[in-house]
């Protein structure tokens, strides 16, 4: 099954012909693996931020018919950060300032009982310097996708 561009979360794997992941049965727990592509749904790669939902996609039901208590943690993180996550989703930031990096990946862990999983957000960063001709003397800002003078950030002392 190809990628749901409309739906970040790639539940729709799990189950041939399914859209939602594992039935409940009180044994597991699921996290999302899921991929921001998309400009329109992704971001900038130094200091912008994102909230992304998964509703749809996280399963802790398992946790809540045992009557456990969820918890979320943050495993890695590689150009982007976690500002905050819990049972609706997350807040990520770019961090890639100053770099040719073109994507960043956060990896977190889902526990509650004796239970665990781990979920991923990868986000292709937008290329906001693709197709951009500054003038000569002048460079794109891949942060902002300005066009600045070449020598702008040259500290003198």
């Amino acid at each position: 099954m190809g990628y749901d561009y409309n739906n970040p979360c790639l539940c729709s794997d799990l189950i041939p012909g399914g859209s939602s992941s594992p039935s409940c049965n009180g044994e597991c727990i699921y996290a999302p693996q899921m991929l921001l592509i998309k400009d329109d749904e992704t971001i900038a790669p130094c200091g912008e931020t994102k909230t992304i939902l998964w509703d749809k996609c996280m399963d802790t039901c398992s946790c809540e018919k045992n009557g456990d208590t969820v918890t979320y943690e943050v495993h890695s993180e590689h150009n982007l950060k976690i500002n905050s996550i819990d049972e609706n989703g997350m807040e990520v930031e770019s961090d890639a300032a100053n770099t040719d990096e073109t994507f960043g990946k956060v990896e977190f862990i889902v526990r509650c009982g004796n239970l665990s999983t781990m979920g991923s957000l990868i986000v292709v960063f937008k290329k906001l310097c693709l197709n951009k001709n500054c003038d000569a003397g002048y460079e794109c800002d891949k942060c902002t996708g300005d066009c600045v003078s070449q020598g702008a950030d040259l500290d003198v002392t």
